[in-house]
């Protein structure tokens, strides 16, 4: 920082000016993710009902015998030896009967044709839970689950269109289905798809929700390290269901190398670095349906024109103000 003298004046040297501008737009875009997971909370009271699953008994991630497994490179597959496992704990006539891991397990055989890998005894044992939890499986079938995450589907894609071209990832998983766990995924960060699997971290996710046996906590704002060594901020949060318990969960990852990269990248091109990042997320589209909507929200004309002394007023003094919450710019009418 230098002082001009002749007037009395700090000024403050480009350089530093433009760090805590980068810093600003930093923090706009954390703000603006913490107001997303704070949206997202209102999804989870969903399943804050005492008891996670109408479907009695515990989800298949929480058992000893759960068969899908991670290699040491991290990717996942079902391990035929636990699969054969779980087929017949659940059939045990002189076990407790568990029709929520028993469902859990059948939609996995399904989803992943994996009938065909079942010895003949196995696929017997198969047959039986089929028939015996019919009514469950009805309760937990694929378009029921479907229309569950259709709803969270449309928030992931909402907040990733209006973060668009910032590297903030939102991906949305379906427990079920490790092996083909992603169902939308938007500003793709990771490298990851549509119909893609989940990581060997998410899948102790999986397992650490499912034991829990009530709704878990979300997990703000922790450190991951990517594939590549890039550092990631990441935020997940789990999708409860008061008939189907844990459905899914949503994981918000920031790549932070890449946000400062942004930055300093447009602080040495054209000497604004962080003004981009704000552009990016500041930046509006003009959208004739909601303009249409705002201007039904205001009061007459006549009204308003009549008296606006008295309606500042009567503002200040507490009572409902005339004017609308939202305003149309001129030039956008």
């Amino acid at each position: 920082m230098k002082v001009d003298a002749s007037s009395g004046k700090f000024e403050v040297l480009k350089s530093d000016f433009e760090r805590k501008r980068g810093t600003l737009a930093i923090a706009i875009v954390g703000i603006f993710a913490a107001a997303i997971v704070g949206g997202f909370l209102i999804w989870r009271v969903l399943g804050e009902t005492g008891k996670v699953s109408a479907i009695p008994g515990k989800p298949l991630p929480a058992l000893d015998v759960y068969p899908i497994v991670a290699d040491g490179d991290g990717r996942l597959s079902i391990d035929d030896g636990l699969m054969s496992r779980a087929l017949a704990e659940l059939d045990q006539e002189d076990h407790p009967a568990n029709p929520r891991a028993a469902v859990d397990l059948l939609h996995l055989i399904n989803q992943n044709n994996y009938e065909m890998h079942l010895s003949p005894t196995d696929r017997r044992v198969r047959e039986k839970l089929q028939s015996r939890y019919v009514k469950q499986l009805r309760v937990n079938s694929e378009e029921t689950r479907a229309r569950t995450l259709e709803s969270f589907e449309q928030i992931v894609q909402g907040c990733g269109h209006t973060l668009s071209g910032v590297p903030i990832e939102f991906v949305l998983h379906d427990v079920r289905n490790p092996l083909k766990s992603i169902v939308a995924v938007e500003n793709a960060i990771t490298g990851r798809f549509a119909g893609g699997p989940n990581t060997n971290f998410g899948l102790e996710l999986i397992k650490s929700y499912s034991r829990t046996g009530t709704p878990g906590e979300n997990h703000v704002s922790y450190s991951l390290t990517g594939r590549d060594g890039r550092p990631i901020k990441s935020t997940t949060i789990p999708l409860y269901d008061p008939t189907l318990g844990l459905v899914g969960f949503i994981c918000i990852n920031i790549d932070i190398e890449k946000m400062h990269w942004m930055a300093k990248d447009e602080a040495d091109r054209t000497g604004q670095g962080a003004d981009r990042l704000v552009q990016m997320i500041t930046t509006t589209h003009e959208n004739p349906k909601i303009t249409e909507m705002i201007e039904h929200t205001k009061p007459p004309t006549r009204q308003a024109d009549a008296r606006p002394t008295e309606s500042r007023a009567t503002a200040v003094d507490g009572a409902a103000d005339p004017r609308p919450v939202f305003a149309v710019p001129d030039d956008a009418r």
